[in-house]
């Protein structure tokens, strides 16, 4: 862990007081770098770039307290892959992690995460509230699902 510390010291004074605060989880993972993903809105496909990274962690503390406060925590960890060291975040009813490098502020998934639905929701929840800025661009009509008419939604 002599790594960390080193890895913390260059960090703002905050970042340092609470990164130390989480527990530490050992995860064997390969990792995937999140430049972009894609997201349905009002029956458009949304594409969201990652266009700046914050400065510190300030920001994502007080929104993991307020989602705490209102019910929905998000567990964060820290963790160390490779030679990297990354605070990996996981709301409390999704399955998939958000991996966040402690240095750079760059965002990763699991290699074999697929970023839709719900997942990508928290995801734009997660990087607007920490301080990301992102961009939105149109990338087309989102294909709407119409359930093949049966007996039974005849009935409704």
């Amino acid at each position: 862990m002599a790594k960390l510390d080193q890895v913390l010291a260059s960090l703002p004074i905050f970042d340092q007081e609470w990164l130390k605060q989480l527990s530490f989880v050992p995860t064997n993972t390969k990792l995937e770098l999140v430049y972009h993903f894609y997201q349905h809105s009002k029956g458009r496909l949304i594409k969201l770039n990652i266009a700046s990274y914050p400065d510190s962690f300030e920001k994502l503390a007080s929104w993991l307290e307020y989602r705490k406060s209102i019910n929905k925590p998000v567990k964060a960890y820290l963790t160390k892959i490779g030679d990297l060291h990354y605070l990996k975040l996981r709301a409390e009813d999704m399955a998939e992690y958000v991996y966040i490098e402690i240095e750079s502020k760059r965002i990763y998934v699991a290699k074999n995460t697929v970023i839709r639905g719900q997942f990508a929701s928290f995801l734009r929840y997660l990087l607007y509230y920490s301080g990301y800025e992102l961009k939105y661009e149109k990338a087309g009509r989102a294909k709407s699902f119409k359930p093949k008419k049966t007996k039974q939604i005849s009935l409704l």
